[in-house]
């Protein structure tokens, strides 16, 4: 309740928090049996009643997202033994139980409830899986908490999914998260929007505020592997998210995740439930060329941002990007007037007196270097044709 009242005070738009299962999937399952063209509408008129109980109702609205998600509720679990599976821990002890009657989850929750929630995912055999997927036979588990390496890439892929959600939430049925995965450091969802459409500024603050709310209602989040085929199968309505698909690996499953009606692609397990979602930012988003623009747009709208588990590590890390920012050699450069930039070359810069006298000294230092260890020097063209490039790649992506 506080947590609510403080988010309303900081202007967020909370989605109203419901039981699993939502009447939302309830009313989906129902009415997908029996009036399937109806579904949009049976949600729309929802909606259009109760306006503040279901503030951001795009999923509702959803007939592929429905559908996935039923699709998804109907997978066969993993055929298994009915046998006594041994897990071996990282301390040394051994957890005894039933083959497919235990979760990585389960056994995290045996040594304390604190612990569990510390979890963000767990390795099988070495193997990354979500904290719910079922140990069909022995082997041995290691759990990973935000703090590692493995555990920064799957809290921030985490956070890519609810910004998904978000974006699909906030920007409407014609955009459509077409990729989440996380960065070296952060997380970034690319996005098809409408030709002519791009996010703005408080595009940005709309859904960073959207991913306070699905963090503030702790929804679960079911992140699991399935057949590539299954996968395929179930985005055939979304060519560029089946195309993400077909690129992975034949001889590896696909990660799907739902959550809260939302079905999406996964670029592999996520953390249990939005909650784990604590201080978040989106930084900046860009344009860029879309690797499959033979089935989509030429270009996708990508948003980027960075979260973490408190409000201090937020808040260190937005000082370190602002002190980076003060050193960064464009702004240095022009402070000490070294070299400016101009509309007419965006990608090369203008040496003034002081800058070329700098521009000089390396090259010289380069050259002489090169000359002692027995490289001679040539000089190539400045311009080729364009037959070079499209040789190369480069006139597809980049012509303009």
């Amino acid at each position: 309740m506080f947590r609510a009242l403080g988010a309303a005070r900081r202007g967020m738009c909370l989605v109203p928090r419901c039981p699993v299962p939502s009447p939302l999937l309830i009313l989906s399952s129902h009415v997908s049996k029996t009036h399937p063209t109806r579904l949009g509408r049976a949600f729309a008129t929802l909606h259009q009643t109760s306006p503040s109980r279901f503030p951001l109702p795009y999923f509702g609205e959803s007939i592929r997202h429905a559908t996935r998600t039923q699709k998804m509720n109907n997978i066969t679990p993993l055929a298994h033994n009915d046998e006594d599976i041994r897990i071996s821990l990282a301390d040394g002890r051994v957890v005894e139980g039933r083959a497919g009657a235990m979760t990585p989850a389960h056994i995290a929750r045996m040594k304390s409830a604190s612990f569990a929630r510390e979890c963000i995912a767990a390795e099988f055999d070495g193997r990354v899986c979500s904290m719910d997927t079922p140990l069909i036979r022995s082997g041995s588990v290691e759990f990973v908490t935000a703090d590692t390496h493995t555990g920064r890439q799957v809290y921030w892929q985490g956070s890519a999914a609810v910004l998904s959600m978000a974006v699909e939430m906030r920007l409407g049925k014609d955009c459509e998260a077409v990729l989440i995965h996380s960065a070296n450091e952060g997380f970034h969802c690319d996005v098809r929007m409408p030709t002519g459409r791009t996010i703005s500024p408080d595009d940005l603050r709309d859904l960073e505020r959207d991913m306070q709310g699905l963090a503030a209602q702790g929804l679960p989040i079911q992140s699991r592997q399935v057949a590539r085929q299954v996968a395929l199968e179930m985005f055939r309505d979304s060519p560029l998210q089946a195309r993400q698909i077909e690129k992975m690996p034949t001889d590896q499953q696909a990660w799907i995740f739902t959550c809260g009606g939302y079905t999406g692609v996964s670029p592999g397990p996520l953390f249990q439930n939005t909650s784990f979602l604590k201080a978040l930012a989106l930084t900046k988003n860009s344009s860029i060329v879309n690797p499959d623009a033979d089935i989509g747009p030429d270009t996708l709208q990508r948003i980027s941002g960075i979260s973490f588990l408190e409000d201090e590590q937020l808040r260190l890390w937005q000082q370190l990007q602002h002190e980076a920012q003060q050193r960064d050699h464009r702004i240095v450069g022009r402070d000490q007037e070294l070299f400016f930039f101009h509309p007419f070359s965006p990608g090369s810069c203008f040496f003034l007196p002081h800058g070329a006298r700098i521009y000089n000294k390396l090259i010289s230092f380069l050259r002489a270097e090169y000359h002692a260890r027995g490289y001679e020097e040539v000089i190539s063209p400045n311009m080729y044709s364009q037959q070079l490039w499209e040789t190369s790649g480069h006139w597809a992506n980049y012509k303009e």
